[in-house]
């Protein structure tokens, strides 16, 4: 499944232009992206210090003193200076700049994906609710229907003015009821248009029948798969990075071979050519003392990697869990809201030949609204536990 595309997984058409435009306006998304921008910069300055420095600083003047004498003079001194890594300072100062870049865009992918991720579960949310306000709106519709028809029993001598009541009172509860999915819905599409930087608007969607189900999950060994967390792929760069550092604190033990070259031009070439080599003997134990930070650093980055390793695997784990119990919490359900639509159906022959109450009636009502719910509940759990299995294997990589 980690290497699904996420079109694929998420084929509804409005949720892949939903992803798109929150991709390319995100304000996290935008600044991650100069972060590696800065981190790339980085780099090509530190594969650039192989190379020997040159500058150039001209100067001249017009000289006078008190005998008289006068005239102009000049200099164009050039100086280079190059440093020969001998013992590899510059070469895992290189590699430590590689890492950083590569922890940046392992960052940006995260971003990214948490960012696709909680498109999806808004969005699917949203068609949760769009399914239970429709059901309330059915249920308000049946209750009206029950209060007319008991009023007319109730004009037969058949029932009597308590059943008129509960039911009538029964239906405010769903209006009411409705008022707040219809608020939880406005407050759903706010959030997702923030994430796409945009003033709040309707949210154009599909329904639940374009939704994926946990089927398409193709799993293989979590341990292989979670190569493609960037997450994991961040903790290991983290952990390369701070190996090099090693390297590098350990190259200052060593010393560092410099070659300068100067000259200047005042009316003849004026050169000198130095090599040299600096070592530290006594640097008040600075170096030891770096060389002991890095090792230590490393180590626990080391740690930090194993338990990233170790927190990457349960998230896999609790989210196959949640996709397997929602589909089948979803499979046994839809059973379940079949007999109780029957049940309603006897209930309400039952009460209009006079052999069941309207308190069988309002029971049967009330569960069958209840299962639907539930039904619908089970779904988004499925859905949403998709969602959170294919971030948790680096889905989108």
């Amino acid at each position: 499944m980690a290497q699904v595309n996420w079109r694929e997984l998420y084929a509804d058409q409005h949720l892949q232009n939903l992803i798109e435009r929150a991709m390319a306006t995100n304000s996290d998304v935008k600044t991650q992206e100069w972060a590696i921008a800065q981190a790339q910069a980085s780099h090509k300055a530190s594969k650039l210090a192989f190379l020997p420095s040159l500058s150039l600083n001209p100067n001249g003047g017009y000289n006078y003193d008190s005998k008289g004498t006068s005239g102009w003079s000049y200099s164009i001194p050039v100086a280079l200076d190059w440093e020969i890594d001998v013992f590899g300072g510059l070469l895992n100062q290189k590699r430590m700049a590689k890492a950083t870049v590569e922890f940046e865009q392992d960052l940006r992918q995260a971003v990214s994906a948490r960012l696709m991720a909680t498109m999806a579960s808004n969005y699917y949310q949203l068609i949760a609710l769009d399914e239970q306000k429709r059901v309330v709106e059915n249920a308000i519709q049946v209750w009206k229907d029950l209060v007319r028809s008991s009023e007319e029993l109730m004009k037969n001598g058949e029932t009597n003015a308590l059943a008129v009541v509960q039911f009538r009172g029964q239906s405010y509860d769903f209006e009411a009821e409705l008022t707040t999915i219809e608020h939880n819905i406005k407050s759903l599409e706010v959030a997702t248009c923030a994430l796409m930087g945009e003033a709040p608007h309707a949210i154009e969607r599909g329904s639940l029948i374009s939704c994926p189900s946990s089927s398409v999950l193709r799993t293989g060994l979590s341990a292989q798969l979670l190569a493609n967390r960037p997450d994991v792929r961040q903790a290991e760069r983290n952990l390369e990075l701070y190996y090099y550092n090693v390297n590098y604190a350990r190259s200052n033990f060593f010393p560092k071979f410099k070659i300068t070259a100067e000259g200047a031009y005042t009316g003849q070439w004026i050169a000198s050519f130095i090599g040299g080599l600096t070592q530290p003997i006594f640097a008040r134990g600075k170096v030891i003392a770096e060389h002991k930070i890095a090792k230590a650093k490393y180590e626990q980055a080391k740690i930090a990697f194993q338990q990233k390793l170790i927190d990457a695997s349960n998230d896999v784990v609790l989210a196959m869990s949640q996709c397997e119990t929602g589909h089948s919490n979803f499979l046994v359900r839809v059973k379940q809201v079949e007999d109780y639509r029957k049940a309603v159906d006897y209930s309400r022959t039952l009460m209009f030949n006079g052999e069941a109450t309207y308190l069988d009636v309002l029971t049967a009502e009330s569960n069958l609204i209840a299962k639907e719910r539930t039904l619908i509940n089970d779904r988004l759990e499925e859905m949403l536990g998709v969602v959170k299995l294919y971030l948790s294997l680096g889905g989108g990589y």
